[in-house]
Parts: C-alpha cells; structure tokens; sequence
C-alpha cells in the first residue's frame, strides 16, 4: 500500500505527522491468495482496510452471482454494513488474484475510535465509503453502458487485466454480451 496515501490522509485531516507511524503500529497485514475470500457470505465482517496490493471484488452469490464493488490497490476495503453492526454480510468478498490489505481488527477499530485522531482518520474513510457508493449507484441510474465502461476504464487502468469479463459485466450492471459489443464500439470510436 503506499505511504504515500496515509501520508496525503494525514495532510488533508491535519493529523499529526506520528499518526503514520501509528498508523502501521495498529494496522496488521492480510494475505489472501487468489480465489480466497477476505470475507465469505453469512459471516461477519471483521476488518476494514486499504487494499495494499492485488484486486478484490464484493458480490451476492447466487444463480447469477452479481458484483458489487471492486476493490483495487489503495481502495478502502469492507462490507461496511456487516462491519458496523457486526451482523453476517449479505455478500462475500473474494481476491481475484494474490493480494494484501493493510487492516484494522473491530475490536482494534473500537479501540482506536476513543481517540480524536483516529475517529477523525475512520471518518475520513466512512465518508469515502459512502461517496464510492452513492457515485456508483448515480452511474447506475444516469450512465448508459457505455460511459460506465468508458469511465471505470478511465479511472481504473488494467482493471480488464485483474477481473474476468463476466465480473466486470455484472460490476457494470450488463451482459458479458453487451461488454464485448461496446469494448468494440469504443476501440472503433478511436479511430
């Protein structure tokens, strides 16, 4: 993960320059390897972190498993719902390939929260959680398909390198189909 964004964190909230320091004092690192899950359905949430390194996605299993987020380095990582009110997840989280999230333990997040400082940093990151979320469900109403597309790809480099074609399809809310038509309409809109 990098530094750099605790570091940019701190600036902007006006933390003192120890709280990076602390910061990797309180934090554990977690290895997951690729198609293992930081968090299966039916469970409890137990971490909220940064994606380090690696892609994760969230999603409903089902019939049709439909995803939900996608979680690439420096991304704040949960399944905030479950995390908060300690009640299982309604969905799971997988790694799509090896990753590490840089992760802080309920408990260590209970802990933390009795200070200023960190209550501040945790803040900082609900409010991220929630702008990501309400962005996407806005794209979701006002985007069509094609300008989800072109803006996922346009913030996200190489996502199509992290995550199979039907993952980043039902991320998008369409057809594996429809993302294989409109890959080909904007490779043509180039020329």
């Amino acid at each position: 993960m990098s530094i750099d964004k605790i570091e940019h964190i701190v600036r902007e909230l006006g933390l003192p320059v120890s709280f990076s320091a602390e910061f990797w004092d309180h934090s554990e690192n977690i290895h997951v390897q690729k198609n293992d899950f930081l968090l299966k359905k039916g469970r409890v949430c137990k971490y909220i972190g940064i994606v380090q390194q690696g892609a994760f996605y969230a999603y409903v299993p089902g019939e049709e498993d439909v995803t939900t987020d996608l979680f690439l380095p420096r991304a704040f990582i949960t399944y905030y719902r479950s995390f908060l009110t300690q009640r299982p997840a309604h969905g799971a989280i997988k790694a799509s390939i090896d990753s590490v999230v840089c992760a802080f333990s309920y408990s260590k997040y209970q802990e933390l929260t009795q200070s200023k400082e960190w209550l501040l940093f945790f803040k900082y990151v609900a409010d991220r959680l929630f702008i990501r979320k309400c962005a996407r469900e806005n794209s979701l109403i006002s985007n069509t398909a094609l300008e989800r597309y072109q803006q996922l790809v346009l913030l996200h480099p190489g996502v199509e390198q992290l995550f199979p074609q039907y993952r980043i399809a039902s991320y998008l809310g369409i057809q594996p189909e429809t993302l294989s038509r409109l890959k080909s309409l904007d490779l043509h809109q180039g020329n």
